[in-house]
Parts: C-alpha cells; structure tokens; sequence
C-alpha cells in the first residue's frame, strides 16, 4: 500500500537541502562579526546598523595595510566598561572589528577585566581553542576562540610604566588567508 505524500516532510526536505548548498557556495547569511556588523558589509551598512559609529578618513591599517579602518564607534559599553570599536575593511568589505579599552589602566585593573571578558567569550562561543598567560616579565594573557569562519582573539599586555593594552578582535581572513588557516 502506497501513503500519501507529506508536503510538511517535503517542504522540511526542501529547506534542509537549500540551506546545505547556500552555506556549502557561501552565499548564505554573512557571518556577523560584532553587534550585527557582518564581514562583507560596506562602510556605510556598517554605519547604518550601529549607532553613533561613524566614517572616519585616515584610520588605523592592519595587514601590511591592505585593511583599513573606516569607520568608529568611539564608546561601547561591555561589561560596564567602556572601549572603541574599530571597524577595518578590505576592498570596503568589512573583515575585522576591534575593540579597544577605551580608559588606559595598569595592568592589576585590566587583569580581572581580561578574566571577566574570557568568561563572556566562553559562554557566548564555549571554550576556547587556545589560552596562554605568561607570568614572566612580559605579562601577557591571550586566549583565541573560532566560530565558523570567524576567528576572535582576547590580548591584554602589561606595558610596564605605559597604560596596559586590552583587545578583543573579531577576524575572518582575507580569501588569500583562508588556505592558511
């Protein structure tokens, strides 16, 4: 005895098998990087979806300078504290979103924030891939996550006599960079 067709299974099917070949040629959703910036977003959709963030001329340039700060937001709150967000593009392709600790600090302050922010990259992406603390004279905590294609990375530097630096950065690498991975 032969059943009925299920159009419900069939629709799920359907749904199933297109999503599977949109992320296989990548041209599904783009992965967001930060606060719904997503990589390959232009200056301008950056500026639209986060507020108070705006274009800026002559920007910081990562990569041998092939990516360049456009655009920044100069106060987001995380944790209750507060840092800038700088958003870098490649071909005007948003690939990174770093974020910086807005207040210079030393580094017995910024040590239980670094700790508090592995704790929220944790939960929000589960544990990370890599984490070092170097307790020697050059202290230094970094901890790597991987989420799709998405890379993040958490670094807090003592400076000795100089404000301590504490980043967090939200990656996917440039085409050239994907073998290399």
């Amino acid at each position: 005895m032969k059943g009925k067709e299920n159009p419900t299974m069939k629709k799920l099917l359907l749904t199933i098998l297109i999503a599977g070949m949109l992320s296989d040629s990548g041209e599904g959703l783009s992965q967001t990087l930060w606060e719904g910036a997503a990589c390959g977003m232009s200056p301008e959709e950056v500026v639209s979806v986060i507020p108070n963030a705006k274009k800026i001329p002559h920007g910081r340039k990562l990569k041998d300078g092939k990516v360049h700060e456009l655009v920044r937001l100069e106060s987001a709150e995380i944790l209750t504290h507060q840092f800038v967000a700088g958003f870098f593009f490649h071909n005007r392709k948003l690939t990174v979103v770093e974020l910086s600790l807005k207040e210079p600090r030393s580094f017995n302050a910024v040590r239980p924030l670094a700790e508090e922010l592995v704790a929220m990259l944790r939960s929000q992406y589960g544990k990370e891939a890599r984490y070092d603390e170097s307790k020697t004279l050059l202290k230094v905590i970094e901890a790597d996550w991987v989420s799709g294609e998405m890379k993040i990375n958490l670094l807090a530097i003592d400076r000795g006599d100089n404000p301590s630096f504490l980043q967090i950065a939200y990656e996917v690498p440039l085409p050239q960079d994907a073998d290399k991975r």
